[in-house]
């Protein structure tokens, strides 16, 4: 935006030969409140805390200076508006010619407080009139830094303006602040960003060093961290083997090779000393060797009456040898094994393949009592 340029426009020339150790403040197209810091430190010169990465370009426009990234509108001067009131001198209230002291201006003839004064009307008389005041104002427009800046040229506070002390602390800011930062308890240096204890760790100066609650008391990911009154302690977890500061496994050993590649390996619960192989969930074996699950329901109905038998099926466990067979089931209105189901005998001859040649045989007779006996039957 505009706005947004203007900050990076100066008008005056600016040349880094004239910057030295003392910061240079100059005002911006912005106005008084947003100026520019220019400071030199080892030969390098910074705007606002950024890299000048080339300087003192002449052009017909003015003098150029590339900045490393860019600076954003930081607003280091913060005015509010003053109003003061005062009543001007008494004067005739019929001519209105109602007047205000030096500096201040009038609200306008409605603003009037009748009768409450007196002043000498006539020069040869030698009584007072009561008389009118006209109410007046003032507008001051009295500077002050922002929040996060101080003193004559409202530099940033310590640690910076967003986070003055490094959050840890109060800066001294305003015109008359000194811009020092009084740390809070636990905290110290100019910018509160170190610990007031060696034996406390940064940024938050809440845990020591010799504790588990910086990184784990030193102990492996494996063990178990706790404090004593002697220090932290290490112990290393169940299935593992170690001084607690660096714990292995078995399985972590070239020992796994044993294992089949859809096993996994864990540690003996009686014994961390030896490891067992177990299959992988979806898979049942020994370990050193697995097989994949399958249901065998999904083809063929698993050997069940296709149309006759539900078919169910349990999967085997990872440590089972076998996958097991499947469960058939007549449904309701059928009688049998599952593999075949029936409604009677006669159903159920017809429906064995290796009785159905004789069935075919036997209804063609032409006797009709032992036909008649077979449906009976």
């Amino acid at each position: 935006t505009a706005s947004f340029l203007k900050y990076y426009i100066v008008p005056q020339l600016v040349f880094t030969p004239c910057i030295y150790d003392d910061a240079v403040y100059v005002d911006t197209l912005l106005g008084s409140g947003y100026r520019l810091s220019l400071n030199q430190v080892a030969e390098q010169v910074w705007v606002n805390h950024v890299k000048v990465i080339r300087s003192d370009i002449l052009t017909d426009g003015g003098v150029i200076h590339e900045l490393e990234s860019a600076v954003h509108p930081t607003l280091n001067e913060c005015g509010s508006i003053m109003n003061i009131t005062d009543l001007g001198p008494c004067g005739d209230c019929m001519t209105g010619d109602l007047e205000c002291n030096a500096g201040f201006e009038s609200l306008g003839s409605e603003h009037v407080i009748k009768y409450r004064c007196h002043f000498h009307k006539h020069a040869d008389a030698d009584w007072d009139t009561a008389g009118c005041q006209q109410i007046c104002v003032q507008h001051q427009f009295p500077s002050e830094c922002c929040s996060g800046f101080y003193g004559y040229h409202c530099d940033e506070c310590p640690g910076g303006a967003e986070i003055p002390c490094s959050g840890n602390g109060v800066c001294s800011e305003g015109k008359s602040g000194s811009g020092r930062c009084k740390c809070n308890p636990g905290f110290a240096g100019t910018i509160c960003d170190r610990c007031e204890s060696a034996d406390l760790v940064p940024p938050f100066c809440n845990i020591t060093y010799n504790s588990c609650g910086y990184m784990k008391g030193n102990c492996s990911e494996h063990a178990w961290c706790s404090e004593t009154s002697s220090g932290v302690t290490c112990q290393c977890f169940s299935g593992y083997v170690g001084d607690g500061h660096t714990c292995t496994s078995l399985c972590d050993g070239t020992e796994t090779t044993a294992c089949h590649q859809w096993a996994r390996c864990t540690l003996n619960v009686s014994s961390n000393q030896t490891f067992q192989c177990e299959c992988n969930p979806g898979f049942h074996g020994n370990g050193t060797w697995c097989q994949q699950n399958s249901d065998p329901c999904t083809s063929q109905n698993g050997g069940c009456d296709l149309e006759r038998a539900v078919c169910n099926f349990t999967q085997p466990q990872v440590t089972d040898m076998d996958e097991g067979d499947p469960v058939c089931k007549c449904k309701t209105g059928y009688v049998g094994d599952g593999k075949l189901c029936s409604t009677d005998i006669l159903d159920a001859i017809c429906r064995t393949p290796e009785l159905r040649s004789f069935f075919k045989v036997f209804n063609m007779s032409n006797n009709s009592s032992i036909r008649t006996f077979n449906i009976l039957t």
